[in-house]
């Protein structure tokens, strides 16, 4: 058990970028479920930890909150609420990412998870300040990240052979285009979704 957990340690602090960013993902949303877990069952409140982490973690669509909050154009891309959320995330991201560093690098990797990351969330400020059916909310969730890493890979080697379930054999380039259209109809429909819910009710939209 010591080895396992010595092991956890050195590859979450010295392993390569893409095991740490799964480590601090999954880290992130652990001591989310963890304290909410514990903080509902000793008051009660199954709304507070949730309340916290929208206001600390996610990504507001109003200017005026994320100026307030800056840090979060970085906090969310790390933040997940839902258990499916970030399985999905995480499995494209380990994948994904693990193919692109072998092309790029675990940096390059890195960079386009961020930058992605960032650039997602001020798309995501922007849309929802210029379209007039989306109401003000947050945002949480590493898809923009992912969805960098997976595009990036798809233009940098979009014929590499991928075998799915070790039977099917397709190109990088058309697993990567379904992903993104599966994402992209996921997203939209939790949006539509916020329009009759506002920014007062339910969790943060989740990319």
């Amino acid at each position: 058990m010591s080895d396992f957990f010595t092991r956890v340690k050195h590859d979450a602090f010295k392993g390569d970028y893409l095991t740490r960013l799964l480590y601090l993902n999954i880290a992130v949303f652990l001591a989310f479920s963890l304290t909410n877990a514990f903080t509902s069952l000793f008051t009660g409140n199954f709304g507070l930890i949730p309340r916290i982490g929208d206001d600390l973690l996610a990504l507001p669509s109003n200017p005026l909150k994320f100026a307030l909050r800056p840090w979060t154009i970085l906090t969310y891309m790390f933040t997940h609420f839902g258990f499916r959320h970030i399985l999905f995330n995480m499995i494209i991201l380990y994948f994904s990412g693990k193919m692109l560093m072998e092309y790029l690098g675990e940096r390059r990797m890195l960079s386009l998870y961020i930058y992605g990351g960032i650039g997602g969330g001020v798309l995501y400020i922007i849309l929802y300040n210029i379209s007039p059916i989306l109401t003000s909310g947050s945002m949480v969730g590493a898809s923009a990240g992912v969805i960098a890493i997976l595009v990036a890979g798809a233009l940098y080697m979009p014929n590499m052979p991928v075998r799915l379930w070790g039977i099917f054999e397709v190109k990088y380039w058309m697993l990567a285009a379904r992903i993104k259209m599966a994402r992209n109809q996921a997203v939209r429909a939790l949006a539509m979704s916020t329009c009759s819910i506002g920014s007062g009710g339910g969790f943060p939209l989740r990319g």
